[in-house]
């Protein structure tokens, strides 16, 4: 029952962090704001159970990572709807599938490094960031890259780890997504 909870606590910061983008001036409308701080809190719930299942027991379970990859794009056409851009639907799909696509191949060749699970989650995070844009979905795995790699070099560095020690990926491409997604926020205001 504690991952639940710490899951729906890391869900409601998410909303938190999209409401806040949404009252501080970014151009979006009402109903995009209250849509986009209901989507990122139950995506983010998902994403935090999940990734905290990671963390512990280094695996991404399938009834946790599939039911994500069919809600993030039913937000994706939501958003797309509310903010009229059909076009985000595309680029979320498109990134989905590159991300997806990418992450699989890794775990078919290196399946003791990326694992099934991890390319399964990188659908969701992929649908998340490109959303806004292919470039944002980039740098949320390219994000999650220097996350995990800087942890992995802070855990040699003080000897909790070796280079051959396994590291739980998940919660790298969920905190890459989101800093991507923050970042292209903040640093262009949605023009809806």
């Amino acid at each position: 029952m504690g991952w639940q909870i710490l899951g729906i606590v890391v869900g409601f910061l998410a909303a938190a962090a999209a409401a806040f983008f949404a009252a501080n001036g970014h151009q979006m409308s009402r109903a995009v704001s209250i849509t986009v701080t209901v989507i990122f809190g139950l995506i983010g719930a998902g994403c935090g159970w999940a990734c905290l299942i990671d963390l512990t027991e280094h695996r991404l379970p399938n009834r946790l990572t599939y039911p994500l990859i069919p809600a993030v794009m039913l937000a994706a056409i939501v958003l797309a709807i509310v903010a009229g851009q059909g076009h985000r639907v595309t680029s979320a799909l498109m990134s989905a599938l590159i991300t997806g696509g990418l992450f699989f191949v890794a775990a078919l060749i290196a399946p003791t490094g990326i694992g099934m699970g991890d390319a399964k989650l990188a659908v969701t995070t992929g649908a998340m960031a490109g959303w806004w844009s292919y470039v944002t979905a980039m740098w949320a795995i390219f994000s999650a890259f220097v996350f995990a790699g800087l942890v992995a070099l802070a855990l040699i560095a003080v000897r909790h780890a070796t280079a051959k020690t396994p590291i739980a990926f998940g919660p790298f491409l969920f905190l890459g997504a989101v800093v991507a997604i923050w970042w292209n926020v903040a640093a262009s205001p949605f023009s809806w």
